[in-house]
């Protein structure tokens, strides 16, 4: 693999980073990382967080707020959740940040629509619906269709065919490696599942 700046020497300093729950690599060769860390970034590499030098994208990594706040340049959500609550630090709140709406993806038709998945998808409906007890668990190996039950689930409550008690409510998918990237420090984690809970 080459280095992503000169395209000449092998990549021997690889960053991996999480920008909306994409995965994205950075290789770079030894010599360019100590080029680009002492005089910034050059126009020729193609940055794609847009920062200026590599010690502004290393203080994003270890602050996800900041690297949201500069690969975005505001907010920029899929969705997120119509409510107030404690915002996050940029004036969003963490559903929007950490957190994409199936419902008004599904309102909106980008979600595929799910076939052979009716079972359970009422047996979700059904345990959503009971008054205690009414936390459904999905289990099971990646690929086995866990996401296609929950975005099932979305589609029924965009089209209005659930119970009463379940109109118009919003599910949300939630990036936990984004909730959780940044947390270094002991109680952040904790501090960030408050928030949400507040908001909810």
């Amino acid at each position: 693999m080459l280095c992503q700046n000169c395209q000449k020497n092998p990549a021997t300093i690889h960053l991996y980073t999480s920008v909306n729950g994409q995965n994205q690599a950075i290789n770079l060769c030894q010599n360019c990382y100590q080029a680009l860390k002492q005089q910034g970034m050059s126009s020729q590499y193609n940055d794609p967080f847009g920062f200026s030098n590599l010690d502004e994208l290393f203080n994003a990594i270890n602050n996800p707020n900041a690297e949201r706040n500069a690969a975005n340049q505001g907010p920029q959500t899929q969705g997120g959740r119509n409510g107030g609550g404690n915002n996050g630090q940029n004036g969003e709140s963490l559903f929007s940040q950490f957190g994409v709406n199936l419902t008004n993806l599904a309102k909106g038709g980008q979600i595929d629509p799910v076939i052979g998945r009716d079972k359970e998808i009422a047996r979700v409906i059904e345990i959503l619906n009971r008054r205690t007890k009414n936390n459904p668990v999905l289990i099971g190996e990646a690929g086995v269709g866990k996401t296609a039950v929950v975005e099932g689930l979305a589609q029924k409550i965009a089209d209005g065919d659930v119970p009463a008690k379940l109109k118009d409510r919003q599910v949300i998918r939630l990036d936990v490696v984004s909730l959780v990237q940044g947390t270094g420090i002991r109680g952040q984690f904790e501090e960030r599942m408050q928030q949400l809970i507040t908001e909810l």
